[in-house]
């Protein structure tokens, strides 16, 4: 098989020979997901965005910070010797050392060198999103975090429609703790809990000052008929109780590290995420009136010491 040259000589083609036409439909393809990795093609784009946009001595911090040498980061980029993990851990650490300038005068994150384009952190984001990454800039803009895949983003974005304030708080920050670059499961699991105690709150024991989601789940499993449970798996109404205890049990018995417990265990990251997943659903269910005070019950606070 031959082919033309530009020149209009022609010669064998070599083994390793594509069409620019199909090579360029392979990239489009593999565009349509988010990557993983950082593509040859985005590396010189990072490297102008810290040339432009970090100071020495926050290249000087990260380094000590990653233990590496000063110049390794532009060794990376330049020479093609480290992989896609040292260059997002750089970016996630030039992204924390620059949310701690000062904020005022011209070192404001937003006026680095006098330049009022954009903040530093959105320009990577813009970065990440041409390329397409499956990492994102965080909420606070400190660092990296990996994006959230569509199921998931569906149940929190329904379950912070329609939480409260502070349960949105809780929510959110759990869901980033475990997406972070250097994952924290058990502030992870922590936050989730919150979260479903703050929901359970009000329905359970408006007056208890020192609530929380044991004392929530005693009162459940105890008085089964001051409440009406909407998880029909048994026509039995305890049923549907042991049911919704079952799930609270499961968030409590995730951590075992919580209120000072002796028996430390810190959760694993599946168990974060199965913790976090499901008070994302019990959020969602509690205000789909899957517990509710049964008619002509009356609500009974038990005040007591912690547990």
């Amino acid at each position: 098989m031959t082919s033309s040259d530009p020149n209009g000589s022609d010669g064998p083609t070599p083994k390793n020979w594509v069409s620019l036409y199909i090579q360029e439909a392979e990239n489009l393809a593999a565009r349509r997901l988010p990557l993983e990795t950082i593509p040859r093609s985005a590396r010189p784009v990072i490297r102008k965005w810290i040339d432009s946009n970090i100071t020495e001595e926050e290249l000087a911090l990260v380094s000590i910070y990653l233990d590496w040498e000063i110049n390794w980061i532009g060794q990376i980029l330049d020479t093609w010797t480290g992989n896609d993990t040292e260059i997002l851990r750089a970016v996630d650490a030039l992204l924390y050392a620059v949310s701690r300038r000062p904020r005022n005068g011209l070192t404001e994150i937003t006026r680095v060198f006098n330049d009022p384009s954009p903040s530093v952190a959105h320009k990577m984001s813009d970065i990440l999103q041409a390329i397409p990454s499956v990492w994102q800039i965080n909420r606070n803009q400190k660092g990296l975090e990996r994006k959230l895949d569509s199921a998931n983003s569906s149940a929190l974005v329904l379950a912070t429609s329609v939480a409260e304030k502070s349960t949105v708080s809780h929510l959110t920050t759990a869901w980033s703790a475990l997406l972070e670059m250097v994952p924290r499961p058990s502030d992870a699991v922590s936050e989730a809990i919150k979260a479903v105690e703050v929901e359970l709150h009000t329905i359970v024991a408006p007056e208890d000052k020192r609530f929380s989601l044991t004392k929530a789940r005693k009162q459940i499993v105890e008085k089964p008929h001051k409440w009406t449970v909407g998880l029909r798996l048994q026509d039995e109404p305890h049923e549907r109780v042991d049911t919704l205890s079952s799930m609270l049990r499961v968030l409590t018995e995730f951590q075992s590290d919580r209120h000072g417990k002796k028996k430390l265990r810190r959760p694993s990251l599946e168990e974060a995420r199965g913790a976090v997943s499901l008070a994302t659903a019990l959020v969602i269910m509690i205000h789909n009136g899957v517990i509710q005070l049964a008619a002509n019950s009356e609500i009974e606070v038990e005040y007591k010491s912690s547990e």
